[in-house]
């Protein structure tokens, strides 16, 4: 549906039965001016402590700046006309003075509540069902994000938004540029803090919060307002919007800017200024210092040989290191070649899963501690080669998706669910190489895709079925179209779209090793260095046959990739996909037995100039196995690093540590 059709749309409506709602949004706009005139009253008269001060005063300005503010966010209150996926389109657009980047609640509004006496109307039940973050204007509607507080419950047209008529929160940030003779950073946060909620608007979180946060990750008070710290302080400090004083000269004069920026917004949203009186000092503002390379190698290498290199930061990359906070949480003597953490059965425990060649273990992360719950051991000549948390149906909600090898010839796939603590087969010989993936976002797997083995090239091409899983096996929906390099191994899907994109995006290892990223059948983007790599392998009866769309030889010996995982590192509702990148040795006795000697991880993000892949931790000392996201309660991510040692590279160790994310 066009724009221009959806503004006819909210004409028509407005015509036709919306009268009490015009009330309502009369009643707020005549409060919304007396508002704004009392405000401007007291910036003008400045209250009976400010009139005694000269005119272009540090108090006498910010009481002048923060006025200015009050007037982008005006108390609204809309209707949901449309919803498509994580977007909604509401009747609110340029006409009420709203914004891009600007947060509104999304309610549903209930029974009408009466005085009981008059028998007035005073209000109504409100169920509160999220929030919404503006993305794109136009004059009659707008389109937003949305975020909802419960998955349960689905917003419908015909629930309304607001921007509430309360305090805002937002959050000051200390003040850069040169500071005018006789005065203080601190007298000028001060200043700004109570000239904002003098205004009745806001509610501010101080400058001095922010600068601790600031001072703790090394970050320069400029840096606090690009991205993606801007993202990061916002979620961290949870007010959607920033406050930036900005100190300025020009001809011998002192000028204060305010900011206002907005968390999913590269440029400020507004910029109000105002002279200061006094001459234009040369206080310069404080600035954290960086980290050195020396004191990041320090702390990333207590592991004591963990690490060959540090990590080398990439300029446009994303500020973070997977080594820093990181604990060791597990070690055994094996090759892992499977790991997952999840919530699919929603009891608010992480569940994970750890595969080796012979067993698949399920375990529950508590605190720092994985705790055993069950394991299955192969129970026929072969391996395993893959596994993975699903969500199956209400019995058994918890799943675990197994591909392996029988022999050296078939290759099959079974779904295992946890019964009294136990695993135990849900459906077994299945056919197809199967993968797990979240097709909602939720950050559950609720799909599983079906690739059929082909004799010659392990994976038939283009297509793939999809099932759900329920009534105790998987039930087919359809055949999906998928790209001709497309593999049921290392792949996921991503919402990396920054529009009012509603498909995700199908991000995935090639065989050539390179990480390509397509939206629909459009291919936007393919890396042009080697990502992935694993020792997790199926063979094939006969080999050798080339392959003419792809233009490599097909050997007898076909790798599973490590599964990338989708992350939200900065809050802005667009995902980020870890990637592991595993180097090969071309040395050694048998190369082919210990061809991986080291790994990293790194970020494939969507910016506006295209798609980056960057690294967030060091060079580990062996390969990286494994690389998976651990959800609410305890929020990070688990990363494993193997090793092969010995001439024939039979001696194998795996360690499972548990890292931070950037927002936790």
């Amino acid at each position: 549906m066009s724009y221009d059709m959806m503004a006819k749309i909210k004409t028509v409506t407005d015509h036709r039965g919306h009268r009490g709602s015009r009330l309502d949004r009369n009643h707020h706009l005549i409060c919304w001016q007396w508002w704004v005139i009392g405000v401007m009253m007291y910036t003008l008269i400045g209250g009976l402590g400010v009139r005694a001060q000269e005119a272009g005063s540090l108090e006498s300005v910010a009481s002048q700046l923060s006025a200015e503010l009050v007037r982008y966010f005006p108390p609204v209150t809309g209707e949901v006309l449309k919803v498509e996926g994580r977007h909604l389109y509401t009747d609110l657009g340029t006409k009420d003075e709203v914004w891009t980047g600007l947060r509104l609640l999304v309610f549903r509004q209930g029974e009408a509540l009466k005085h009981p006496t008059t028998g007035a109307v005073v209000g109504h039940d409100e169920l509160q069902l999220g929030q919404m973050t503006l993305v794109q204007l136009s004059e009659n509607h707008a389109v937003g994000i949305y975020l909802p507080d419960d998955e349960s419950v689905s917003v419908q047209p015909g629930d309304k938004v607001r921007l509430t008529a309360g305090r805002i929160d937002v959050s000051l940030v200390p003040s850069i540029g040169p500071l005018p003779v006789n005065v203080s950073q601190t007298a000028v946060g001060a200043q700004l803090k109570d000239a904002l909620e003098a205004t009745g608007r806001f509610r501010v979180q101080g400058a001095e919060r922010v600068n601790a946060w600031l001072l703790e990750r090394n970050v320069a008070p400029a840096a606090a307002v690009e991205p993606p710290y801007l993202q990061m302080l916002t979620k961290s400090l949870k007010t959607p919007y920033l406050v930036q004083p900005v100190l300025k000269t020009a001809q011998g004069q002192s000028i204060l800017a305010l900011r206002l920026l907005a968390a999913t917004q590269t440029e400020p949203v507004a910029e109000a200024s105002a002279v200061l009186t006094g001459t234009a000092g040369g206080v310069a503002s404080p600035t954290a210092p960086a980290p050195s390379a020396q004191n990041q190698l320090a702390t990333q290498d207590k592991f004591g040989g963990l690490f060959i290199q540090p990590l080398m930061a990439q300029p446009g990359g994303f500020p973070w290191n997977l080594a820093e906070g990181m604990t060791e949480l597990y070690r055994f003597e094996d090759e892992l070649i499977g790991l997952d953490a999840g919530d699919p059965d929603g009891d608010g425990r992480v569940d994970v899963v750890i595969a080796t060649e012979d067993r698949i273990s399920l375990y529950q992360l508590s605190g720092q501690k994985l705790e055993l719950v069950d394991t299955l051991r192969v129970d026929v000549q072969g391996h395993f080669i893959s596994a993975q948390l699903v969500q199956l149906d209400a019995n058994s909600p918890l799943g675990i998706v197994v591909n392996y090898q029988v022999g050296t010839e078939n290759i099959a796939a079974f779904v295992l669910a946890l019964q009294g603590q136990k695993l135990v087969y849900w459906q077994r010989r299945i056919y197809e190489t199967l993968l797990a993936v979240d097709r909602d976002g939720d950050g559950i797997n609720d799909r599983i895709w079906g690739q059929p083995f082909d004799e010659t090239r392990f994976f038939a091409r283009d297509t793939v079925r999809e099932y759900l899983p329920g009534n105790g096996q998987l039930q087919f929906q359809n055949n999906l179209k998928v790209p001709y390099p497309f593999r049921a191994t290392g792949a996921v899907l991503a919402g990396l779209g920054t529009g009012a994109e509603t498909e995700r995006h199908l991000v995935f290892i090639d065989e050539r090793h390179h990480l390509q990223v397509y939206y629909g059948e459009d291919k936007l983007w393919e890396s042009s260095d080697s990502v992935g790599g694993s020792y997790a392998q199926a063979q094939l009866p006969q080999g050798g046959e080339v392959d003419i769309r792809i233009g490599d030889l097909i050997t007898n010996a076909f790798s599973f990739e490590p599964i990338p995982e989708v992350v939200d590192v900065d809050g802005d509702g667009v995902d980020e996909v870890l990637v592991i990148r595993n180097g090969a040795s071309l040395g050694g006795v048998v190369p082919n037995r210990t061809r991986y000697t080291t790994g990293d991880v790194a970020l494939l993000r969507a910016g506006p100039y295209g798609y980056t892949l960057s690294p967030v931790s060091p060079k580990f000392d062996g390969m990286v196995s494994g690389v998976s996201v651990v959800p609410n309660p305890t929020p990070g991510v688990l990363i494993a690093v193997s090793k092969r040692q010995g001439i024939l590279g039979r001696k194998r160790q795996t360690i499972i540590f548990l890292s931070r994310l950037p927002l936790s």
